[in-house]
């Protein structure tokens, strides 16, 4: 069985992370002051016959609750795309660099000063397609479009929604504003209703002439 045994540190990093002996870092003077300890349980392997199979007691006991994992699983498809958009300097020279939660969660800039503003927006796979409401609301599309009130309405300025949900194809939906979207549309009957329908969930949008 292995040996749990109890020590106190007197040290502690400039973050609060309790650290052993030596290593320590930062200057002396941000560790915390001799003499206030911090408990830690130091578990050692012994009479193990091999160590490579030995398990932290804390890995066999499952957590309470578990957040944080689900929290960070909504914000690992944002970083993904991120990272595409970072990859992709290696191959685009018009790429300048790529701003991460700057007005969205990422801005890419290029060489010729254009800006790309994208919002990514993930979607529990339970979860019905988007309709036009809720991309606006919850998808971050009203949010993207004031944010390009906010550059000015620049010509250079370009909007880019990224989500993994379904797109809700019926009439006037959500996959028909996909389709009217981008530089060259596939659909462009019906934009100025489908402008109207969107406006209609953003308030600055409410005040300013809209075309998609």
């Amino acid at each position: 069985m292995p040996r749990i045994s109890l020590r106190a540190l007197k040290k502690r990093s400039p973050y609060g992370a309790a650290l052993a002996g030596s290593n320590c870092s930062g200057p002396r003077d941000e560790w915390a002051p001799e003499g206030l300890g911090v408990a830690v349980v130091d578990v050692a392997v012994e009479a193990v016959d091999d160590a490579d199979d030995f398990v932290h007691p804390i890995f066999r006991r499952a957590p309470g609750e578990d957040r944080g994992t689900d929290t960070s699983r909504l914000y690992r498809y944002q970083a993904e795309v991120a990272a595409q958009a970072c990859l992709a300097m290696l191959t685009r020279d018009e790429i300048e660099y790529v701003v991460c939660e700057w007005h969205e969660d990422f801005a890419i800039a290029f060489k010729n000063g254009a800006v790309e503003l994208v919002p990514v927006k993930h979607r529990q796979y339970h979860r019905t397609p988007w309709n036009v409401g809720d991309l606006c609301k919850d998808g971050g599309l009203a949010h993207l479009f004031n944010s390009w009130l906010a550059c000015g309405s620049a010509d250079n300025t370009r909007l880019r929604l990224t989500t993994n949900g379904a797109l809700n194809t019926g009439k006037g939906n959500t996959a028909a504003l996909a389709r009217m979207c981008g530089p060259d549309p596939e659909v462009t009957a019906g934009v100025d209703a489908m402008a109207t329908t969107v406006a209609r969930y953003s308030p600055a949008a409410e005040l300013t002439d809209v075309s998609v």
